[in-house]
């Protein structure tokens, strides 16, 4: 018997999986995302990247409209999440409110390109393309709301949110 091994590109596009851990997810190139109820992981494309961000316990999730322009940010830190390495190697950010996370998906589902990046810094860890992201996200919060009412809330923006170019929302840490 011959065994034939045949090698496929990683998976573009994101993807949902249900119960009994919801999630939405995509790949690109050698980094993963993944959307859980209450929280993000990102695997960035080595290691020590993953240990840069717990390290610095720091993270600028940055929305793009395209591959140039910015529409809003949200910077992730000590106030409002919890960022660890999880499961050898993906950095888990859990956020303590849900309308930040709420805020957070809302941007995703609405934005050509996600930058995860170094708070103030032009050092990116990972690009994702967010076609297809809508669909997942809405898919992710119908499960969480089903499966897990009380780890969601309306998903309104949070306090200290500022309008920022073109209209869009940009929150930072204090």
């Amino acid at each position: 018997a011959t065994l034939i091994t045949v090698c496929l590109p990683a998976l573009a596009g994101w993807e949902f999986n249900g119960p009994p851990i919801p999630n939405a997810s995509t790949q690109s190139g050698d980094m993963s995302l993944e959307l859980q109820c209450d929280r993000i992981r990102f695997g960035p494309a080595g290691y020590e990247d993953a240990e840069d961000i717990e390290r610095s316990r720091e993270l600028s999730i940055r929305f793009m409209a395209n591959g140039s322009t910015e529409t809003g940010a949200f910077q992730v830190g000590p106030e409002n999440a919890d960022i660890r390495i999880v499961d050898s190697y993906p950095v888990e950010v859990v956020f303590k409110s849900p309308e930040d996370y709420g805020f957070v998906l809302d941007q995703l589902g609405e934005n050509a390109i996600l930058n995860l990046s170094m708070v103030d810094e032009d050092i990116s860890y990972g690009i994702f393309d967010l076609k297809g992201s809508a669909a997942a996200i809405r898919s992710l919060r119908s499960a969480c709301d089903k499966h897990y009412p009380e780890k969601t809330s309306s998903m309104e923006a949070p306090e200290g949110v500022v309008y920022c170019g073109g209209g869009a929302i940009k929150r930072q840490i204090e």
